[in-house]
């Protein structure tokens, strides 16, 4: 039993330890080109400085990423959603019901850091309206790509809830994943930078960055290793 609960906490926190200690280096750093830009610091939105707008849009992923850990290793692993709730398909709508809400908070938050930040930037009005072309342009792809061939649910981790039905699938090709393999991560995250861009807020860039080098941490440490286990020598 002893032996059985040490292999059971060594796959719940496999790699969890470069996920903590990547975590904090990416805080330190985004504190620090905080602190040293004073123009990210100006503004204000209903009220409320900027500072707020900033650190809320830095903790919105940093949740949403860890619950995210807590329910894909604990369902892929012990299944104690799916048992506690009597199915895998209630496990899941649960999961879904807070993954997706704070999955559309992380953009949101974004916004309104940007709206408070805005024009803190000195960016052209054609230089904005050119590169948000080109970031909005590659997230509208991703995310039909998303919906028409690689879907929703999966998306959200529905391979950790069923991994009997992903075991030994090849990964998706059709799309945008016939040129960019991990399109959610690299191209998807255009959509956060777009709206520092368009209202020329560092703010909002620097919460761009931290979302998007966030989001790799989360790749190597959490679904990387998670889909080797899923899906075996296809992933």
């Amino acid at each position: 039993m002893a032996e059985a609960r040490r292999t059971l906490m060594k796959k719940m926190m496999h790699k969890q330890g470069w996920h903590l200690l990547s975590l904090v280096v990416l805080l330190f750093a985004i504190w620090y080109g905080w602190e040293f830009l004073p123009q990210a610091q100006a503004g204000v939105l209903w009220g409320v400085g900027t500072s707020f707008w900033f650190w809320l849009a830095i903790a919105v992923p940093v949740i949403h990423q860890i619950y995210a850990v807590i329910f894909w290793r604990g369902e892929l692993h012990t299944n104690w959603l799916s048992k506690s709730l009597g199915s895998k398909e209630r496990a899941f709508k649960f999961f879904r019901a807070g993954f997706f809400p704070m999955l559309a908070a992380r953009p949101v938050s974004i916004i309104l850091l940007s709206v408070a930040n805005r024009e803190q930037l000195s960016l052209g009005l054609g230089w904005r309206i050119g590169i948000g072309i080109i970031l909005f342009a590659g997230f509208a792809w991703m995310m039909y790509s998303v919906v028409h061939y690689f879907g929703m649910d999966t998306a959200a981790g529905r391979d950790h809830f069923y991994p009997e039905e992903y075991k030994g699938l090849a990964l998706e090709k059709r799309g945008i994943y016939r040129y960019v393999d991990n399109a959610m991560y690299s191209v998807g995250f255009f959509i956060l930078w777009f709206w520092g861009v368009i209202f020329a807020s560092p703010a909002a860039l620097l919460a761009a960055a931290f979302n998007h080098a966030y989001i790799w941490v989360h790749w190597f440490t959490v679904e990387k290793p998670d889909m080797q286990a899923i899906y075996g020598g296809n992933s």
